[in-house]
């Protein structure tokens, strides 16, 4: 009894699962067959309208063109509307489709095409609409194309020589090479050979050809085909073998490189240059390259030679240049006294004084702590031109004594020293010499310039200090204007004198108006040298020149400018050996000389010779 209950319960739940399983594919078929008759609905109602009516259509302005809307055979085109019409509402189309006839969907074209002349952008342009009467549901359907009309081409910029080409099938542009060129009946004799020595029928093919691959082919020669079909181009000549050769010049060189072309070639060559596997277009096709050496250069200049435009079969000349790296920077102490009053000190402060008679600039008595060697730099001043200027330099060191007059005259003991341009003469421990349109002293613990005019310049320490990057400090065994004024009983340091030289030691300088800053220098790049400045003190005398609207004179405008690269120059190289010249002096130096003499006093035998 219990196994017939076991088995009537199995055989129940067997019937339940089966069931269940029977009803779940049901459901699934139904689903699968809706989709399916979806589909085909869907189908039929897509396929009533053909690809005669886009949705889009671009027409040329002044073109023609044509609307074709065409139906499946159980449709027919009820209306047509143009974007100047109005299109009636569904309910009222559906009812103009309700009422034709099967004889009407039998006999009226399912097909209806508009053609339309002289397109423009107001009459035209817009939304035409195509509608189509059905048998049943939904009775209509209505298909509408936007008709575009504009130039696609206006607004496009093609990069010369290609031209817009519009395709108004899809509403898209390109840019293309259309040049339209002749190629039939082309006598020889309208032929051309391309720098590219190719023969080709005329200009027209040969822009075409650049246009397509992007060349820069040029005429060479007209009149027929290249001269050398069955052999190649005559080779230029070189007056060295192509290779590598290294080049060391000095930093400020100039540098001449030579592409090494003797003889040119048939065709003509070409000439490139590179620098670095870089271009330098501005060389094309020069026989040298130019430039000036300058301080880290490990640099190949490349030349090459070649013809037809073929630079693999190119003669190549390699330069490697390579100069010294730059020197670590480091400058000298240098006080320079300008015109007009101002002063650049030691430590590149620039300052004004109200200055007078002889002031002075710049002593120690201790150097190295040895007071019985003292020296002293003093300076005398006068007006010149309306201005403040230094008329001369006296020196006292050890037992020698001696002065740099205007006019490159050096006083010794009130007479007349002798001296001939570079070469040296020994006055006491010091030397002296007329070198670089300058009278210099070098002496033990400084150098001394005086331009024979209106401006001098000191530098601290002897023929074999080197520069630091330390700031020049006072020391307490020194005075003078070029460290401060700070003398206590001697106002601006001005040596006791009589009448005349009355000065006023709080006297202010001209302020700065903006019109001088082109003295000021870039700062150095070194951390460390933060605290100097260049140029300050050409901008001080500028502005003291400059003061109130005046105009400097011609010959303080060249001893200030000449002054400022003097003092750039010292503030770096160990002495002044080369004139150093300011474009607002005069360029014949004869001239130049015979004047700052003629502003001394008369000597028999200047320091110089002029032919």
């Amino acid at each position: 009894g219990e196994f017939s209950r076991s088995n009537i319960r199995y055989r129940r739940l067997a019937l339940d699962r089966l069931s269940y399983t029977y009803s779940s594919i049901v459901v699934v078929l139904t689903m699968i067959a809706i989709l399916l008759i979806l589909g085909v609905v869907a189908q039929l109602v897509t396929s009533r309208v053909q690809v005669g009516f886009p949705e889009k259509k671009y027409v040329k302005p002044g073109d023609s063109f044509k609307l074709l809307c065409e139906t499946a055979e159980e449709g027919i085109i009820g209306a047509f509307y143009s974007p100047a019409e109005n299109v009636p509402s569904d309910n009222v189309l559906v009812g103009k489709s309700k009422e034709k006839t099967d004889e009407a969907f039998i006999h009226e074209s399912g097909e209806y095409n508009k053609k339309y002349a002289r397109a423009t952008k107001k009459k035209h342009a817009g939304f035409y609409t195509c509608v189509i009467f059905l048998r049943e549901e939904p009775y209509i359907e209505k298909a509408v194309c936007e008709v575009i009309v504009e130039d696609l081409c206006k607004d496009v910029q093609c990069p010369d020589p290609k031209t817009c080409v519009a395709d108004y099938d899809t509403g898209t542009t390109s840019c293309e090479c259309v040049f339209d060129c002749p190629v039939v009946g082309i006598p020889i004799s309208e032929y051309i050979c391309t720098d590219h020595c190719e023969t080709m029928s005329h200009e027209c093919e040969m822009r075409e050809r650049n246009c397509l691959d992007g060349g820069d082919r040029e005429v060479w020669r007209r009149g027929g085909v290249c001269p050398f079909p069955y052999k190649k181009p005559t080779r230029p000549s070189l007056f060295t073998n192509p290779g590598v050769q290294n080049v060391y010049p000095e930093v400020g060189e100039e540098v001449s490189l030579h592409s090494g072309l003797l003889n040119d070639g048939e065709p003509p060559v070409e000439i490139s240059w590179s620098k670095d596997s870089v271009d330098l277009p501005g060389f094309k096709d020069q026989q040298q390259y130019r430039f000036t050496a300058t301080h880290g250069m490990r640099t190949t200049i490349e030349c090459k030679i070649y013809q037809c435009r073929d630079k693999s079969s190119a003669a190549v000349m390699r330069y490697y240049v390579e100069t010294p790296d730059k020197p670590e920077e480091e400058i000298y102490p240098v006080c320079s006294v300008y015109p007009g009053g101002a002063l650049e000190q030691f430590n590149s402060a620039a300052v004004y004084y109200d200055l007078a008679c002889t002031h002075v600039l710049a002593a120690d008595f201790g150097p190295g702590g040895d007071y019985t060697n003292p020296w002293f730099i003093y300076g005398t001043f006068d007006q010149r031109d309306g201005n403040t200027a230094l008329m001369s330099i006296t020196m006292f060191i050890g037992r020698a004594a001696f002065e740099f007059q205007r006019g490159w005259i050096i006083n010794v003991g009130g007479k007349k020293f002798p001296i001939e341009e570079g070469v040296p003469q020994t006055l006491g421990v010091c030397e002296v010499v007329f070198t670089g349109l300058h009278l210099r002293a070098a002496c033990p613990h400084f150098y001394a310039y005086f331009d024979g005019t209106m401006s001098g310049h000191i530098r601290l320490g002897s023929s074999e200090t080197s520069p630091s990057k330390a700031e020049s400090e006072k020391g307490h065994t020194n005075i003078g204007l070029c460290w401060d004024n700070e003398s206590g009983f001697r106002p601006n340091w001005q040596l006791p004198t009589g009448g005349g030289c009355t000065i006023q030691p709080g006297k202010k300088g001209c302020e700065d108006s903006g019109a001088c800053d082109n003295f000021i220098q870039p700062p150095f790049q070194d951390a460390a040298l933060q605290w100097a400045s260049r140029g300050l003190g050409a901008q001080q005398a500028c502005n003291e020149l400059t003061c109130e609207g005046s105009s400097p004179s011609p010959d303080q405008e060249c001893a200030l400018n000449q002054a400022n690269l003097v003092n750039l120059h010292l503030r770096v190289e160990r002495e002044l050996t080369e004139a150093v010249r300011a474009g607002q002096c005069p360029e014949e130096e004869c001239s130049w000389k015979q004047k700052v003499v003629e502003g001394g006093c008369p000597q028999d035998k200047p320091p110089f010779v002029c032919v």
